[in-house]
């Protein structure tokens, strides 16, 4: 990009995208077209434990895998990005929101679901997973990060390694999709 300096590009611990260049990028994507795009908010459910029961060390390389799984589930065109410690954003900017993308990303659950054992402790890591598309928020990445927060922090409380759509009804804010329906 021609005249943006930018101070880091990307994160050195992921490779991924930094917030920040992320969200310029997806900016400048808005500006061009509104229609069909999504984002996903994915949090890990249990990572906390990783860091605790065994060490900082183990815990980057199982982000690192995060990231990793992240770049080869989602096309170059997307725009990852990891927004806190243990929580990634996924911007679609050709999202159909479709059965495929559902299946996609219930598939992806699976593949982050992982169990860390030393022999003596044990911890398992899920994913909770929430998308806002285009349809159902206003496109702006602070609406959309909020709107796909919003259904992940729903998948939280209701028993977490599950993907919800946001969606908004006239004035009722609702949350679909889940595993077990």
């Amino acid at each position: 990009r021609m005249g943006k300096i930018m101070k880091q590009e990307k994160e050195e611990l992921t490779g991924l995208y930094t917030a920040d260049t992320a969200k310029m990028m997806i900016e400048e994507c808005l500006e061009k077209e509104q229609e069909n795009v999504g984002m996903i908010v994915l949090d890990l459910d249990g990572f906390e434990q990783v860091n605790t029961m065994f060490d900082r060390e183990k815990g980057d390389e199982f982000l690192l895998d995060t990231s990793y799984i992240l770049q080869q589930s989602f096309s170059e065109d997307d725009i990852i990005y990891r927004s806190k410690e243990d929580e990634f954003v996924i911007f679609l900017k050709h999202c159909q929101e479709n059965t495929n993308l559902n299946i996609r990303l219930y598939e992806l659950c699976t593949t982050l679901e992982r169990e860390i054992t030393d022999g003596l402790n044990t911890c398992i890591v899920t994913a909770s997973i929430g998308v806002a598309t285009s349809k159902c928020c206003k496109s702006s990445v602070d609406d959309l990060y909020a709107c796909a927060r919003q259904a992940m922090q729903e998948v939280k409380t209701t028993g977490k390694d599950d993907v919800k759509f946001y969606y908004q009804k006239g004035d009722c804010d609702e949350l679909s999709g889940s595993k077990s329906e």
